[in-house]
């Protein structure tokens, strides 16, 4: 819940910045990319966090290898995200490469709501994180096709 209240709140009070005059955030792509931004940076740091990263290893499906090293190169990517979409010139394609990176770690939140005794950190419900998904990724669309 703190992920999807980091968007939510992150790109309503970028918006209401623009309201007031700022012209970096005047319109709702553009605080939606803040949101983002702050969601990104959120999570990309939660995977260097020693609890969190532990947990995020452990939903990583047991096929992939090396699950360390990746959750270490997800969590690169997600701060590398994070700062594009602050960047205009990158916006756009950072916002695309976001939408891909979260299709191919929602397998993982899957697998999560799956196992017997998930992480403390990941037991939200396969229905909840679907459902935090799709806003997620209609963030970055929204971003992705209104800020070119």
């Amino acid at each position: 819940m703190a992920v999807f209240l980091a968007l939510i709140l992150g790109s309503l009070t970028a918006r209401l910045v623009g309201w007031l005059g700022v012209d970096y955030v005047d319109s709702w792509p553009k605080a939606i990319a803040v949101g983002l931004a702050v969601m990104f940076a959120m999570t990309g740091g939660a995977h260097f966090a020693p609890g969190l990263r532990r947990d995020m290893i452990a939903i990583v499906p047991a096929r992939l290898p090396a699950p360390g090293l990746l959750v270490t190169i997800t969590g690169v990517l997600e701060l590398l995200g994070a700062a594009g979409v602050l960047f205009p010139p990158t916006r756009v394609a950072a916002a695309v490469c976001l939408f891909v990176l979260m299709l191919v770690m929602f397998p993982a939140n899957v697998h999560a709501a799956r196992m017997p005794n998930p992480p403390k950190s990941m037991t939200s419900r396969l229905s909840v994180r679907s459902g935090e998904e799709v806003v997620y990724l209609a963030a970055a669309v929204v971003v992705a096709v209104c800020s070119g």
